[in-house]
Order: structure tokens, then sequence, then C-alpha cells
């Protein structure tokens, strides 16, 4: 279920960035140089453009090993903020509309345009003797 509308992600996500770049998802219109983050499993020539992007700045001659590292550090990008809203705030961000921009080297930038939040579980409020969700509507 996603997140009321009374608590705004972006207060969430910026708090959230004060941990590190790693963290860091910036919100509202992304960038023109933003990409779809399904492009790069959708389209080759994105993929191979950030594979050999990778391979230029570290100098590596074999694109296996660029592709191994550009994965890692893309993983961890999109892994980190994951688990840091999940960690802090007991919810799992919504990356459906995931962008990220081409840099030069180091974190790869993430773009939300509508941050949402969902819920981690479901208390199931007709099986249990009271509900545990924080954001639970029955709380009042």
């Amino acid at each position: 279920m996603p997140l009321s509308s009374q608590s705004s992600p972006t207060p969430l996500l910026a708090e959230l960035a004060s941990l590190g770049r790693f963290f860091t998802v910036t919100t509202g219109r992304p960038p023109q140089s933003a990409h779809p983050f399904a492009d790069l499993h959708g389209d080759d020539t994105a993929l191979a453009d950030r594979i050999e992007g990778t391979a230029l700045r570290l100098r590596l001659t074999e694109a296996r090993v660029a592709a191994s590292i550009m994965f890692q550090g893309l993983t961890a990008r999109i892994w980190s903020p994951l688990i840091g809203v999940y960690l802090l705030y007991d919810l799992l961000l919504d990356l459906r509309d995931l962008a990220w921009s081409p840099a030069p080297g180091g974190a790869t930038p993430l773009h939300l345009a509508a941050p949402s939040f969902r819920r981690n579980s479901c208390c199931l409020y007709y099986r249990k003797p009271a509900p545990n969700c924080a954001d639970c509507v029955l709380l009042g």
C-alpha cells in the first residue's frame, strides 16, 4: 500500500542523503541527461555505453572486468537507498520510475520524478488482535 499522502517522501529522502552519496536520490523533474533505468536492461547501446565509460575511466582493457565493476557500483547505488529507507523508516522505496544520469565517475546519480513509499508489510488486521504497522489507518 502506498504511504499516506500526509507524509511526503522528499524530506525522508533528503535526510537519507545525509548518509552519503550512495544514499542520495534526487526528486522532481530529472535532468535532461537522465535515462529510464529500464534502458540499461532493454537497450543494448545504453548498457554498452555505460560499460565502455567505466572501462575508459578506469583504464581497463577487458570489457568483462569493466562490466563487473559497473554492475557492482550500480547495484550498490540501487540497494543503498532501498535498505536505508527500510532500516530508517520501515518503508519500501518504490523505484518503478527510477532514472539514472551518466556521470564521469563515482556514484551514478539516481532520480525519482514522483517518489513514493510502500509499507513493508500489512498486519492483516482481521487476523491479529491489534495492528502493528506504524502507518496503519486503523491506529487513527
